[in-house]
């Protein structure tokens, strides 16, 4: 855990500061676009739709190509013209894929231990969200493009995508931080949430059974199988509104950069 800790700081660290580069190369661009409309002020507080611009229609053909691709056109066409062929062979290949899938997680988590969970993290920061993959495209197109051909509305699509690629910065900075910090007591982590998990159904137990189980056991068990998915929403909803204020404080940094 200390390593991968270690090694999740460095590799955020890298991909901030590629982004970083990229976020500097656009924002010279927009400057160039910004002027040649004699203006610095746009609306962005997506308000109104903004569409007539060369950008509404790159996004659309975006989410097309993406959506149709060839791939999945192939085997869309292969179960309209011999559906039960195909999904017999879908069936076939869905298990072994599968079983091979979990002998993979398997290994990894006996080789290499609760580590592996950083491994996992480390490929979502590499891969990216579709946000900001979404974003950087645009960008990087626009970058290609005459600006004779872009209108006010494409300086409002590349200040929203510019934005959305500083949050991502931001957050693998933030990421490098906290990986730094806590890499020195990284072995405790898998303990950690061992007792907070064991604590969470412990108190359950302890605090809900004996009474509900003075008037049924049945009702008690029901209402413990029924609370143990409640407190866990709660949790997911708490994490929820603390990335919110995160965010928001990210935000408000970045626009006093």
């Amino acid at each position: 855990m200390v390593a991968s800790l270690i090694l999740l700081c460095v590799l955020c660290t890298g991909l901030a500061y590629l982004w970083h580069k990229r976020i500097t190369a656009f924002r010279t661009m927009i400057l160039n676009i910004r002027s040649t409309f004699n203006g610095d002020q746009f609306d962005i507080s997506q308000e109104r739709a903004y569409a007539h611009c060369i950008s509404h229609q790159w996004v659309l053909d975006y989410v097309v190509q993406r959506n149709e691709s060839k791939l999945g056109n192939s085997v869309r066409d292969f179960l309209n013209n011999r559906t039960v062929l195909g999904i017999l062979i879908l069936g076939l290949s869905i298990w072994p894929t599968t079983a091979i899938l979990v002998l993979l997680v398997y290994r990894s988590f006996a080789y290499f231990g609760v580590s592996i969970t950083v491994f996992i993290i480390a490929v979502f920061l590499i891969l990216a969200s579709d946000n900001v993959t979404t974003s950087y495209g645009l960008l990087s197109w626009l970058r290609t493009q005459n600006k004779s051909e872009m209108k006010k509305n494409d300086i409002v699509y590349a200040e929203l995508s510019l934005k959305t690629i500083k949050n991502w910065r931001m957050t693998l900075f933030t990421i490098a931080i906290l990986s730094l910090i806590i890499a020195p007591f990284g072995e405790l982590i898998p303990q950690a949430l061992a007792l907070a998990t064991s604590g969470v159904l412990v108190s359950i137990f302890t605090l809900v059974y004996p009474p509900v189980s003075l008037v049924s056991h049945q009702l008690a068990v029901i209402v413990v199988l029924y609370l143990v998915p409640l407190v866990l929403a709660l949790l997911y909803l708490l994490f929820g509104v603390i990335n919110r204020i995160s965010t928001d404080l990210k935000g408000e940094i970045l626009r006093n950069l």
